[in-house]
């Protein structure tokens, strides 16, 4: 079974091809799709960047300038991370396909696909809603201008930049030229996370389901109607060959999480400072708009909630994978494990003891992602909104 052709994973091929960080692409298509998102990215970061400075004496405007900002270093936090870690990734994928070509059973081969499936449900959800929640983003600003149309109306209305960079360029000659540039990299921007997280829920899908065959095997290692032999010799003892192999899954599975976790940690350890950031700008850019601007105050509410669903998404996944390694606990529990012989109860022993250490992705060693620390993000993120609107 090719990964590169495989329906699971249909989705995710698409979206990293389109910022040229697919394992499996041509090297030219690659670099020109790479060179693409470093430019387009860097052009809007520089406007940004420009317009910041010269606005910075206006709070209020610097505050939505600084939101901006931080959502596009987020995004290309993410790239940089899938372009330096390519290696690592397609280490990830070949495992994944490797698992389809493996001799399974009809239960485990189900086991697989069940998790496959969700990755891939979660997988277009994900993709979806950023793209939907990104097209409201971009076209909010532009109401007046479509009800103008739609009224026949003679007057000529421009609707709002979704970038403020009219310090730096002129808005009456090149806001066409601008309008375009900042909808093509909005898009492109969103391609970046949308690619970038679903293929990690991917991978994060996996190695639950590799903890799960091996649960699945502990838990039916021995019949339930057999004859207890505590002093079956090593050549005809067929469940402590079976507790074998669960150990060098279960070694495998641990490689594949580590791996996975060293691929994403760093990333993850400047994404969460900046998903804070950026919840506690945007809610402070809403309330500030909420006097006249309605619209924009809607679109950055827009923002701060699709963030936090960002940050959320990235959690989940993380507190699944720490939640199945510690369930092999559980199922060594749930085995027959008093009708094995001396020597397979000893074998047990040692892998529920390496079982009670938990596979888990930190962000840069420092912070622990879960479900957790996701609500203790949250709440520094509403003292720090509180903290602003209150001094502004």
């Amino acid at each position: 079974m090719s990964v590169s052709k495989d329906d699971y994973y249909s989705i995710n091929k698409v979206v990293l091809s389109l910022v040229g960080q697919w394992p499996y692409q041509a090297p030219w298509q690659k670099f020109i799709l790479s060179v693409n998102v470093i430019l387009g990215i860097s052009s809007q970061m520089y406007l940004q960047t420009r317009a910041l400075i010269a606005a910075w004496t206006n709070w209020d405007l610097v505050i939505e300038l600084l939101s901006a900002i931080l959502i596009q270093s987020l995004c290309l936090l993410k790239f940089l991370n899938c372009l330096f870690n390519a290696r690592k990734m397609k280490i990830l994928l070949v495992q994944m396909q490797d698992a389809w070509k493996l001799k399974l059973t009809d239960k485990e081969r189900e086991i697989l696909h069940i998790y496959a499936l969700e990755g891939n449900k979660f997988s277009w959800v994900y993709v979806v809603t950023m793209y939907v929640v990104t097209f409201l983003y971009a076209t909010l600003p532009h109401i007046p201008t479509l009800v103008a149309f739609v009224s026949n109306k003679n007057e000529t209305i421009q609707g709002a930049l979704l970038f403020d960079v009219e310090q730096v360029v002129d808005r009456e000659k090149y806001y066409y030229v601008i309008l375009i540039h900042s909808f093509y990299t909005t898009f492109l921007l969103i391609t970046l996370p949308a690619s970038a997280d679903s293929m990690f829920l991917v991978f994060v899908q996996y190695a639950c389901a590799k903890f799960s065959l091996i649960g699945q095997q502990l838990e039916t290692i021995q019949d339930d109607n057999i004859d207890v032999n505590i002093h079956v010799p090593r050549s005809e003892d067929k469940v402590y060959k079976k507790i074998i192999n669960s150990i060098i899954d279960h070694k495998n599975a641990l490689k594949f999480a580590e791996l996975l976790a060293s691929t994403y940690s760093s990333s993850f350890l400047f994404q969460t400072g900046l998903n804070v950031a950026v919840i506690t700008f945007n809610g402070v850019q809403a309330v500030i708009c909420l006097d006249g601007r309605k619209e924009e105050a809607l679109r950055f509410c827009i923002t701060a909630l699709t963030v936090s669903f960002h940050f959320l998404f990235l959690s989940l996944p993380c507190q699944k994978l720490l939640d199945h390694s510690l369930q092999i606990n559980d199922s060594i529990y749930c085995s027959n494990w008093y009708a094995t012989s001396i020597k397979s109860r000893r074998l047990l022993e040692l892998m529920l003891m390496r079982s009670r250490i938990p596979s888990q992705i930190t962000a840069g060693k420092i912070y622990m992602m879960s479900l957790e620390n996701f609500g203790s993000a949250m709440q520094a993120s509403m003292s720090y909104f509180t903290v602003l609107t209150s001094i502004r």
